[in-house]
């Protein structure tokens, strides 16, 4: 079937260098599937997985994950890192062998079926299928208060690692097998308690947001794993969204399904699930809205004896008390949390306040897990404008930037204090006389010229109507996630085709899931003095609202926790 393989490498966004092999069918290749490993593996131990599924026309590609096999160095500090790997082997696959994300399934078992999933939730690419083989949703840690006490030891060393207690009679009840496992140089024997720790995290908002997940996926499990437990396997697949979905139970077989006695029908089921995946129409984009239910849930107020809604009381109260001493909730209080001034000291991350106790509690502000995202989605903001910029003066074009909500603009200032003078100018709009004021003055402090601050409402079509020049990149950052209803988003997407200049690009943000979305819709309030409810989006409905628009992905940039997404997209240059 596989005349030949080879062997490659690419290079990731951090400049690691990772290994990956290609198995090549005999005749041309239309289609790709992309395998990844179980943690501890490689590439080599899944030739024969590639070879058995005898897939007609269709290369398949496997990689050696950081650390593991052929590629050198440590290994993944996050899930997030390896989805950021495996988002560059996507594109690589396409640049390079022709093949788009259209073309493609991927199939992952274990720690290998995470980092899948999550790369399908997050960035949500139009692949024809998902294969999660073993996934590793539920690790058994074998010893009591095992995870409190990493969760410790992460906090005093970091960069542990912790060795495997997985023993070949746990993956494969051949004994072949177990012997060929035993005796593989290329195991390796620990992992990074970090990756560890992020492994159960990431499991866990997978399996509360599987119903983002559009893609038809067959799950396979193991009745004998002594590895993972299956509950939380089957609670994924109860959620999932996908359609047509399969969850297949063999019953005796091991964690290492695949290299178990029980392979033959495992791999048989696989390729027929995608085949026909391969034969069906590509995937429907989702339905608009079809999770609204949760935000208009979150309009709703609470029953009076409910003891949520006695908790979210007793955090306002808080809030109005003891949190008048930390600096950042003054600020929300004052200007509303999602206000320019409130982001402008996420950003700073500089904990303030009145005395030792209002810097503590400050500090513990700061320290929520959605500010982080936002800290990291300012860092990724500032990733995709250098990307556009590079872009626009590869092609020789001018860099004319324009964000329609600002805040306080830092995130655009900062990359413009790195460039030359003159490089690029940028016009910055809010409707927030604070906001723009603090834009102002960075700029003032930055000694940044070609800067133009102007008021004006980010969905006035009188306001774009008059930019001129006409933009070449344009940022929509923490608005439309502020609006429930798609049609308002969609009128904003089109204003922006119509001013942006033809191949100009678009950067805008999404918050596909948030694990505080209900203490801060009851707790905090807006700029306008309302409740701050977020509308939660499926990365795969915002992409498509921006595709039906005439934006075409470019990139996509997302935080260790999955909360807020910036991706890069452009304009499409007619014909």
């Amino acid at each position: 079937m596989f005349p030949h393989d080879t062997e490659h490498m690419f290079i990731a966004e951090d400049g690691a260098k990772i290994a990956y092999r290609a198995w090549w069918p005999a005749g041309v290749a239309r289609r790709g599937l992309i395998l990844l490993h179980r943690g501890h593996e490689h590439a080599g131990r899944l030739a024969g997985v590639a070879r058995a599924l005898d897939l007609a026309e269709t290369v398949v590609f496997a990689w050696d994950a950081r650390g593991h096999g052929q590629t050198g160095g440590a290994d993944a500090v996050s899930v997030t890192a390896l989805v950021r790997d495996l988002d560059q082997l996507v594109r690589v696959i396409g640049e390079e062998h022709g093949l788009g994300p259209e073309r493609l399934a991927v199939m992952g078992q274990s720690l290998g079926a995470v980092v899948a999933a999550a790369w399908v939730h997050d960035h949500a690419p139009p692949i024809r299928a998902l294969v999660l083989v073993t996934p590793a949703f539920g690790i058994r840690l074998w010893v009591p208060l095992a995870r409190p006490a990493l969760r410790l030891l992460r906090r005093v060393a970091p960069g542990a690692r912790v060795r495997s207690v997985v023993r070949p009679a746990m993956l494969s009840r051949d004994p072949a097998e177990q012997a060929r496992y035993a005796a593989d140089p290329l195991i390796t024997r620990d992992i990074g308690l970090g990756l560890l720790l992020d492994v159960a995290d990431t499991s866990l908002r997978l399996i509360e947001d599987a119903g983002a997940i559009g893609v038809p996926t067959l799950v396979q499990t193991a009745g004998a794993d002594w590895v993972v437990r299956d509950g939380p396997q089957r609670a994924f697949f109860e959620r999932l969204g996908g359609h047509p979905k399969q969850l297949v139970r063999y019953a005796g077989a091991r964690h290492g399904l695949f290299h178990d006695p029980a392979r033959r029908p495992a791999i048989a089921q696989a390729r027929h699930f995608l085949l026909e995946a391969f034969d069906r129409s590509a995937p429907s984009p989702p339905a608009a809205e079809e999770n609204l239910g949760v935000y208009h849930a979150l309009s709703r107020p609470l029953p009076l004896r409910s003891p949520r809604r006695l908790f979210f009381a007793g955090a306002r109260l808080v809030l109005g008390t003891l949190g008048r001493l930390s600096e950042g909730i003054t600020i929300g209080r004052r200007h509303g949390f999602d206000s320019g001034p409130s982001l402008d000291h996420v950003y700073r991350n500089t904990p303030a306040g009145r005395g030792p106790i209002g810097r503590w509690l400050d500090r513990r502000y700061l320290e929520q897990a959605g500010w982080r995202a936002i800290r990291t989605r300012k860092a990724n903001l500032e990733r995709a404008v250098g990307a556009a910029i590079e872009a626009l003066e590869a092609e020789g074009r001018p860099v004319r930037l324009l964000d329609v909500a600002c805040g306080g603009g830092r995130y655009v200032l900062d990359v413009l204090a790195t460039l030359p003078a003159g490089r690029a100018t940028a016009e910055l709009r809010d409707r927030d006389p604070a906001a723009l004021e603090a834009a102002r003055a960075l700029a003032r402090v930055r000694g940044i010229d070609g800067v133009l601050v102007r008021q004006a409402s980010a969905f006035d079509p009188v306001a774009f109507l008059t930019t001129w020049p006409r933009p070449t990149v344009a940022i929509v950052s923490g608005l439309w996630e502020l609006f429930p209803d798609n049609p308002v988003v969609q009128r904003s997407l089109r204003l922006l085709h119509a001013t942006l200049a033809d191949g100009g690009y678009l950067i805008y943000t999404n918050q596909p899931w948030h694990p505080q979305l209900e203490l801060i819709a009851r707790v905090l309030v807006t700029a306008e003095g309302r409740p701050w409810r977020m509308r939660c989006r499926p990365q795969a409905e915002m992409d498509a609202l921006a595709r039906e628009a005439g934006f075409a992905k470019r990139r996509q940039w997302v935080d260790d926790a999955g909360i807020a997404s910036v991706t890069l997209a452009q304009k499409a240059v007619p014909a």
